[in-house]
């Protein structure tokens, strides 16, 4: 498991370096929820994350419910095509605030 935690006061960073998986979903589970407790703004480097499927996918939704109840901003600074193609394909870039892939490949 690798997820890099970067804290500048009560603001964190957290870089995930791995599958978010069926496989890694219950190990990343506690990494991306523990910063919650003391965070007053979250930042998501999804761009280093080789596969992602449902169990990841659902995983960002739980990251993404919790940082609401908890009124904490959850924002996604960048993300692998793996990620990218999972939101897509459930329909869930703009809830992290991410548009639709571009005609011509490229994403806004």
């Amino acid at each position: 498991m690798s997820i890099n935690t970067n804290w500048q006061g009560r603001r964190c960073t957290l870089q995930v370096e791995q599958e978010m998986s069926i496989y890694t979903a219950a190990t990343l589970q506690t990494p991306l929820l523990e910063p919650l407790a003391t965070s007053r703004d979250l930042t998501l480097d999804l761009s280093l994350v080789s596969d992602m499927d449902t169990s990841g996918v659902q995983l960002l939704l739980l990251l993404h419910r919790e940082c609401i109840r908890r009124q904490v901003p959850l924002r996604v600074s960048a993300m692998s095509a793996a990620v990218h193609e999972a939101l897509h394909l459930y329909g869930l870039l703009g809830w992290f605030g991410v548009a639709e892939t571009l005609a011509g490949g490229s994403r806004a």
